[in-house]
């Protein structure tokens, strides 16, 4: 039998390196420039290697993490979690056998260390530094890279962005994304302003280079919820920003549009993506079609997820799985710190307008919120294994 003061010495080491592992996979320099695409040079091949390395760390590291600490935090959470992967696993019946019928369960034990585990840890402020700078470098050197860099080395941060700036990631909303979340981490720490100032500056010049609307809204309803959220009215405050910030979205974007580099701001692509997931969810609204379902139109010839967290769950897993999701994210969003909170408001509002958070196994993005929401959280400890 382990002594308590190594179980925990065990599970701090095995959170520093949950952590390290998935910021290797969400900040690895993928753009179109990147020397992996001299070993690879398939996306969907990409797609699958980094998948299955973030399936493979995520799990095998949480089932230790889970043996070194038997006793969880969170019932509510543990059943509805259970219920949403039970309900998940079933719909997949309905299709034939593959590799993601076990996905319930491994989403499961995933699950149990982001929501049930790790908040029982606290995390230095040294951590949270290195942490944030590695956001920052990420975020802004590929902005003076492009500025300096020749003709031919620009158009490769186009080339698989849809004509707008990707940074050094893959597509401009994942550019966009990790950028948001470098520019919501720079408001939680206490550096000085002459640092903080032009580092909000270069963050906000790569998201506006990027054009990605979908993180320009998440960052204006997410910064307003912290600065309303300890005020009496803060609901009102965040439905007026709310619905400036849809409007913009929707209105606004298409009057600019003939003055932007992106050429597919659509409205009308994303309404008929929509109403074409609602109707595939009616022919089985139950259970869904038990699989990821892709929607296929002459705006999306080679199919689209739907871009909406609701009616990709409706329409592949049904009403019954969605229904206990939502309620296991509500407690998720109940159980977080201050910090955390403003980080998963990011990450839901994403999940509206972008495919980047399922239902089954944690996404990438979820991963990366869930760690640095209790990372970032409003309780200063100085050491990774102290309990609190």
């Amino acid at each position: 039998m382990l002594s308590i003061p190594l179980k925990k010495r065990l599970t701090s080491n095995l959170f520093a390196l949950l952590i390290i592992a998935n910021l290797l996979l969400v900040l690895l320099p993928a753009w179109q420039g990147s020397f992996i695409w001299q070993y690879i040079s398939d996306v969907d091949v990409y797609f699958k290697i980094t998948g299955y390395a973030a399936i493979l760390i995520n799990f095998g590291l949480s089932i230790v993490i889970i043996l070194l600490n038997t006793k969880f935090d969170g019932k509510w959470l543990l059943l509805f979690c259970f219920l949403t992967m039970s309900s998940f696993t079933l719909s997949m019946f309905q299709s034939d056998f593959s590799f993601k019928l076990p996905e319930g369960f491994m989403a499961f034990g995933v699950y149990i260390v982001l929501v049930c585990v790790l908040p029982t840890y606290a995390f230095s402020n040294q951590i949270r530094n290195i942490t944030l700078i590695l956001f920052l470098i990420w975020a802004i050197v590929p902005i003076f890279y492009f500025f300096l860099a020749p003709v031919s080395v620009k158009m490769l941060f186009y080339a698989a962005s849809g004509g707008t700036f990707s940074g050094f990631a893959l597509h401009r909303n994942f550019y966009g994304v990790y950028t948001g979340i470098a520019f919501i981490l720079l408001t939680f720490v206490e550096w000085r302003t002459l640092y903080k100032y032009p580092l909000y500056i270069l963050l906000l010049i790569g998201l506006g280079m990027s054009e990605s609307r979908t993180v320009l809204l998440c960052l204006l309803v997410s910064l307003a919820y912290k600065k309303y959220s300890s005020k009496r009215l803060w609901l009102v405050y965040l439905g007026i920003v709310c619905l400036i910030g849809i409007l913009v979205y929707f209105l606004l974007i298409d009057v600019l549009a003939d003055y932007t580099m992106r050429k597919d701001l659509d409205s009308n692509a994303r309404e008929e993506l929509y109403w074409g997931f609602w109707n595939v969810f009616l022919d089985n609204p139950l259970l869904g079609k038990g699989k990821d379902v892709l929607y296929f139109s002459s705006h999306y010839p080679e199919g689209s997820p739907a871009h909406n967290l609701i009616l990709q769950a409706l329409a592949s897993y049904g009403m019954v799985t969605t229904f206990f999701f939502l309620i296991f994210l509500i407690l998720i969003y109940i159980n977080m710190e201050q910090n955390g909170r403003v980080l998963f408001l990011f990450l839901l509002i994403t999940a509206m307008f972008q495919p980047y958070v399922d239902t089954g196994f944690p996404t990438a993005l979820t991963v990366i919120v869930l760690l640095l929401g209790q990372m970032f959280s409003n309780k200063n400890k100085s050491v990774l294994y102290v309990e609190k």
